[in-house]
């Protein structure tokens, strides 16, 4: 039936000095159970209201509260906030509830016993001996039950004794909820009453409960459930919640597990006068079965949200962990760490320190990030470790489908960590992304045996997954995905597959991968970054392909002193400096790669491929070069320095930089099959010879210094048209090293037709590099084809006799010249077309 509230004259919102509150929003609740009731009438009983507001100032009642109906619904709560953001509520029954009160009264149950057919509301409370069951539902203000309990309907006692059930609420022990009084004493009583009854469920209702007293402490086998409203402000300088007591010893993984803390808000209040020094919220060590989840962990100072120490099977599943202060010395607190018992500096709360590391944790679904409180930041990292054993390892973690916002180091900082999946994450603005790293050998602590050996050195970590992460606009901490290993511990099978990052600042890398073994880096998409695409250094067996790299500001993939890796099918857009750079290193195949635009940072700085400080055995295959075709171009499309060695190229398709198209200075590189080198593809300096007897270049091409390898060959093309007075000769030449170098080919002069105009001429020939270096050899020939002396074509022949000499280590210009036998304004020689082209390497 519909029920009808509102409408009386004590219905009137106003504030605790009698001012009335005109049109101001009004929640609506079941009374009891605090759900918000969204299906209001008018009351006509049909009109839905949208939003329940008083009345406003102009009308004849401001502040009062209109009538309004809701359908099954016999009590209910109203609710505002305060002006401190606090919520407010009043009780009221239906105008209809008396009138079926004296109808029930009528039909009233006798002492006897009998049945309620309806719903059972009993304000002073109902002890129940031999047991109770409900079909309709009930609402109580206390109730105990020593039998059997069943509800079939809806059941919201306002203080409830269930202890035969393993049940307990902080009400039965004197809670308030109101932020005031000794909550927090009462909410430790229902976990001792847990603990006592060998585990049990602490349900906290909705409220505000002030921790006056901490640690809360929590035993095995307990579920603590703070349901939708419940929050506990920090009320003493402490940690919020631990597993157990200062001065138990339960080694390994047998202290008090078997818990579940789900829900609420959990303020560490951390800006607040005394509650400013470093503190954990909640702390689990020596357990195994530890789950947190739907939790809000409020503004921490100094240490972490939530710690697991010593922890196997721990779920961390959708919570928000949110502002941080740090009093000091705290850069590299995480709002979750995952530690091992290694001193009582790692974990204060108890013992043993046995080093007792942690395997099996999931952290998924959470959001890590700012508060907004003033005088908060966001945290420094969102999950990691920072300490470590030689003989120990943080092992089986899994980080899945969580958010990092802000972080100011990395969102996630894997230290010593093994079994690792780090997947379907997005980071956004935080100091760096991603960090896996082996044990640092510089730190004493550190690289302590469990027995306090020092070994000096670090070790190797292993299986290593990060996958489908989002890293966005990375503000420069570290490189956005980093891989860290050392000489005396490698970082091994690795695979850094389907990320996208994009921005990266201060000279930071997309991906960075230090003393890693056995590793793929695939299908990733980097754009933006201020460092270099992939970055690898002192790795051995690896493979980077199918990456989208777009933009770097340093080099697109490089290997520094790296074995036995293959960069293949990349896609590299836009580099600052090089496509591909192999410094040092053996056995480094590049191949299938496409790289436009290298060398955007500086004209000629950068190469399409570059290979330098002694690298050896080095496969260079099936790549692909090409100019950006303005700005800052590359100086070459492939350079290898000469004291690299053992290299191997063919099949690539090389476009011409500033300085020439391939620049091997390496001793002897098999370039079998071949090369496609068509892509020098210079066109002419073009000018016209008249009123002059001397030889003038009409048509003039660069060759670049060290463009030319021994067998070499060239492509000329010059395309011209003549004008005379009388019939004056002409004779055209091909020279290499300008109009005084050695001749490729000389044509015998040509007597014109008397008078011509524009008449056309055409020169088609080769030029072949026999040998290279300071006197390098030469070769060629051409064919000249003109209407010069008749509208008939006439051609001729010519070849360079023997061979000549010029430089191939500095620029050689190649020319056509014309030279007439008189001087005449009138008589005109010039280039109009040619082209330059490079048809074998």
């Amino acid at each position: 039936m519909l029920y009808t509230f509102g409408g009386t004259p004590s219905d009137v919102l106003t504030t605790p000095t009698g001012d009335v509150v005109p049109n101001y929003l009004i929640i609506v609740r079941r009374a009891g159970t605090g759900e918000q009731i969204t299906a209001l009438l008018e009351a006509d009983g049909v009109t839905p209201i949208s939003e329940l507001r008083s009345n406003p100032a102009g009308s004849g009642q401001p502040g009062a509260i209109r009538p309004f109906r809701i359908d099954g619904i016999a009590e209910i709560e109203y609710e505002y906030l305060d002006t401190t953001g606090a919520p407010v509520r009043w009780y009221q029954a239906a105008r209809e509830l008396p009138a079926q009160a004296r109808a029930a009264g009528e039909g009233a149950l006798p002492r006897t016993g009998g049945t309620v057919t309806g719903p059972l509301t009993a304000t002073a409370g109902v002890d129940i001996a031999g047991g109770l069951q409900v079909a309709g539902g009930a609402i109580l203000d206390e109730l105990a039950v020593a039998g059997p309990l069943s509800v079939g309907g809806t059941f919201a006692p306002a203080r409830l004794d269930l202890s035969s059930l393993k049940m307990f609420t902080p009400q039965a022990f004197g809670a308030t909820g109101t932020g005031t009084g000794a909550d927090g004493t009462a909410v430790q009583a229902a976990l001792s009453a847990a603990a006592g009854a060998g585990g049990g469920w602490v349900i906290v209702p909705a409220g505000n409960y002030l921790g006056e007293t901490l640690p809360l402490r929590i035993y095995r086998n307990t579920r603590l459930t703070l349901m939708p409203g419940a929050r506990l402000p920090r009320g003493a300088n402490g940690t919020m919640l631990i597993n157990g007591d200062a001065d138990q010893n339960y080694p390994g993984y047998t202290g008090h597990g078997n818990i579940i803390v789900e829900g609420g808000v959990w303020d560490m209040r951390a800006t607040a006068p005394g509650l400013t020094a470093s503190r954990m919220c909640m702390s689990f060590g020596h357990a195994e079965g530890i789950t947190v989840r739907d939790v809000t962990i409020l503004d921490v100072p100094g240490y972490h949200a939530i710690e697991v120490n010593a922890c196997r099977n721990v779920r961390i599943e959708n919570s928000r962990f949110m502002g941080f202060t740090n009093p000091g010395g705290r850069d590299l607190s995480e709002a979750v760490q995952i530690d091992l018992a290694s001193d009582s500096g790692a974990f204060g709360g108890f013992g043993p320190y046995d080093s007792t590391a942690c395997e099996d944790v999931e952290m998924r679904g959470c959001y890590v990030g700012p508060s907004g409180t003033p005088g908060t930041t966001a945290w420094p990292r969102g999950i990691g470790t920072h300490n470590a054993r030689i003989g120990r390892w943080q092992k089986d973690i899994r980080i899945l489908g969580n958010t990092f916002d802000q972080c100011i180091q990395y969102a996630v900082g894997g230290y010593n960590w093994e079994d690792v999946v780090v997947g379907g994450n997005t980071m956004r603005g935080c100091g760096a992304g991603i960090r896996m790293r082996a044990v640092d050998s510089t730190s004493t602590n550190h690289t302590k045996t469990p027995a306090g050996v020092q070994t000096g050195a670090s070790q190797p970590m292993r299986t290593i997954s990060v996958m489908g992460n989002t890293i966005a606009d990375c503000t420069g901490h570290d490189d956005s995905i980093v891989v860290e290993g050392e000489a005396t511990g490698q970082v091994l099978a690795v695979s850094i597959d389907g990320n996208a990052i994009d921005g990266a600042s201060d000279l930071e890398n997309g991906i960075r991968l230090i003393h890693v073994a056995d590793y793929t880096v695939d299908g990733n998409t980097i754009a933006g970054v201020d460092g270099s695409g992939v970055s690898q250094q002192d790795c051995v067996g690896g493979t980077v392909t199918d990456c989208r790299i777009t933009a770097p500001n340093g080099s697109g993939i490089t290997a520094n002193a790296c074995t036995r890796v293959k960069i293949s099918e990349n896609n590299i857009s836009g580099a600052g400096v090089q496509g591909v750079w192999v410094v040092g290193g053996s056995l480094v195949s590049v191949e299938d790669n496409v790289i436009t635009s290298p060398s955007r940072a500086g004209a000629g700085a950068g190469y399409g491929i570059r290979a330098s400080s002694g690298a050896t055995d080095l496969r260079i295959v099936g790549n692909t070069v090409r100019r950006h075709g303005s700005g800052n171009e590359m100086g070459y499309a492939l350079s290898i320095t000469s004291a690299c060695s053992g290299i191997r190229r063919w099949g690539n398709d090389w476009a011409t930089g500033t300085l020439g198209t391939v620049d091997d200075q390496s001793p002897s590189p098999i370039t079998s099959p071949y090369d496609v080198t068509s892509a020098l593809t210079a066109r002419p300096t073009l000018a016209t010879a008249a009123n002059s007897t001397a030889e003038t270049a009409v048509a003039s091409w660069t060759v670049p210094a060290n463009d030319a390898l021994a067998g070499t060959a060239y492509r000329v093309t010059a395309q011209g048209i003549a004008s005379t007075t009388g019939t004056p000769t002409l004779t055209l030449r091909v020279r290499l090293g300008g109009v005084a170098g050695p001749v490729i080919a000389a044509f015998s002069a040509v007597t014109t037709s008397s008078g011509i105009a524009s008449r056309g001429w055409r020169i088609d020939g080769t030029l072949h590099s026999l040998t290279i270096g300071g006197s390098a050899t030469w070769a060629g020939g051409a064919t000249l084809t003109h209407h010069l002396a008749s509208t008939t074509g006439q051609a001729q022949t010519e070849l360079t006799d023997a061979a000549i000499t010029r430089d191939s280590t500095v620029d050689q210009v190649l020319v056509v010249t014309a030279q007439w036998s008189a001087a005449s304004a009138s008589n005109t020689a010039g280039g109009t077309a040619g082209l330059l082209q490079r048809i074998t390497a």
